[in-house]
């Protein structure tokens, strides 16, 4: 499930200033699920911030997924995925330090900014399909890419860059382990699952990413997800069964072929949408071409 940043603070918070192992002080809490709280801290020695992960869930599953998915985060190495810096106990919990993102999330730009220009679109689109190429190169699937997973921070060029932050639902097609999430059960934001993760979520491979990928994208063109509504029920059906309102009736100025390239990434069916994240850019970067 998506992490809540709601203002209400579980009873089993870590309070403001507590430490962890004597080297990281918590400032605030940043976001909460069922299985774990996420921070705002400091490591001590070095003044630095960091993004500091707490599993809070019970029982060996459940710490043996965090401890799988901190690993897999871990042997990343590329610019724009979150660097895993360290990794601890606290009264029994595993915890894991991540580096600290200022700036929004691409849901938090959609909701303030609502439709984004086309030009500013452009290095998000290329970041985010080169960061999904990377991944599927490592055989891991990563099944939760969604616009509250993805952060715009500034660089030491300060630019932009997008960082990929969540890694707790990926799949290592190569372990020896089926998931690094409960079998069929459906972690990542349903708002950006392709149709097979809802039917057949054991069976997905790399398009199901493409799908998400493309869902996030529509979302920044036209300031909302391909689906809404009012219940999970609701919202699974429509996944399943509608089709997006074209891009090109949202936003009748859009240079010819994004809607096309997008349409293809949402396909119902996983054979009609781009193989790979390489051939879904090449496709996109032919159209970006044309943008002034």
């Amino acid at each position: 499930m998506p992490e809540s940043r709601s203002s209400e603070v579980p009873r089993n918070a870590l309070a403001p200033g507590a430490l962890l192992q004597n080297r990281y002080r918590i400032s605030k809490l940043l976001s909460h699920s069922l299985g774990s709280h996420v921070y705002v801290g400091t490591h001590l020695m070095l003044g630095r911030n960091v993004r500091i992960k707490v599993l809070f869930e019970q029982g060996k599953r459940a710490d043996r997924r965090f401890r799988r998915a901190a690993r897999l985060v871990s042997m990343m190495r590329h610019p724009n995925i979150i660097e895993v810096l360290d990794m601890g106990m606290h009264d029994d919990r595993p915890f894991l330090v991540l580096e600290h993102l200022d700036g929004q999330t691409l849901a938090q730009r959609s909701q303030l900014r609502g439709p984004l220009p086309i030009k500013e679109l452009v290095p998000i689109a290329e970041q985010l399909l080169d960061l999904l190429g990377y991944i599927h190169s490592r055989n891991v699937l990563h099944r939760d890419v969604a616009a509250h997973n993805l952060h715009l921070i500034d660089d030491h060029r300060g630019q932009e860059t997008l960082k990929l932050a969540q890694f707790g639902a990926s799949k290592d097609l190569g372990a020896n382990t089926t998931t690094l999430s409960d079998q069929g059960n459906m972690l990542g934001s349903l708002t950006h699952v392709a149709p097979e993760q809802i039917t057949n979520p054991e069976e997905i491979d790399q398009r199901a990413d493409i799908y998400a990928a493309g869902s996030v994208l529509y979302q920044l063109i036209t300031g909302v997800p391909p689906f809404r509504a009012n219940t999970i029920a609701e919202l699974g059906s429509a996944i399943l069964e509608l089709t997006p309102t074209p891009l090109d009736v949202m936003r009748s100025e859009l240079p010819p072929g994004v809607s096309s390239v997008i349409e293809k990434a949402l396909a119902k069916k996983p054979d009609d949408r781009y193989q790979s994240a390489r051939q879904m850019w090449e496709a996109m970067h032919d159209v970006f071409l044309f943008v002034e």
